[in-house]
């Protein structure tokens, strides 16, 4: 049975983790809607909403979305 390097696990966890603190904290500072932000990157609210939970496994088209659409380099909103 395969299984995942245990490395890979705990950073893809941390990058979904960083996208979805940075994502919210863009959206406060703005003080947007979560409506507003889907609107702006392109992508559904509730597929946004997931993002913001961590539930989501964004690809990048979707990471290169929400980079446009908040102006913030894809690098930097997953990272701390």
């Amino acid at each position: 049975m395969y299984r995942e390097p245990k490395l890979k696990i705990q950073t893809e966890k941390r990058s979904r983790s960083c996208l979805s603190k940075n994502l919210i904290d863009y959206r406060k500072r703005l003080n947007i809607s979560r409506e507003h932000l889907a609107l702006d990157c392109e992508v559904d609210v509730k597929y946004l909403s997931r993002i913001e939970t961590g539930s989501a496994n964004t690809s990048l088209d979707v990471l290169d979305k929400l980079s446009d659409g908040t102006g913030i380099a894809a690098g930097e909103l997953i990272t701390k």
